[in-house]
């Protein structure tokens, strides 16, 4: 929240670029609070999430499936990248 609040008060982004997804949660208050598009970065989040633990693993993908919902647009490493994330993640294109 403060963070949020700091960039409302202190910048004017024309967009905001989230460099994982791993951090999404971010995603929806600083859209809802600024106003501007969320772009988030895909790199090697499977990296993280399937090292995991089978139990912890399908609720992060299930969150960041759900989280996936507050950006506008995911912008892959790669396009092998991008068909993975979109399976694991369940993004659909628009």
């Amino acid at each position: 929240d403060k963070m949020v609040d700091w960039i409302v008060e202190h910048c004017k982004p024309d967009v905001i670029h989230i460099s994982n997804a791993l951090l999404l949660g971010l995603a929806k208050k600083l859209k809802e609070k600024t106003g501007v598009p969320v772009l988030c970065s895909l790199q090697d989040e499977d990296v993280w999430v399937d090292a995991m633990n089978d139990n912890y693993r399908k609720k992060v993908w299930d969150l960041m499936s759900e989280k996936a919902n507050d950006v506008d647009a995911f912008i892959a490493v790669s396009d092998y990248y991008a068909a993975e994330m979109k399976v694991k993640m369940q993004i659909m294109e628009h």
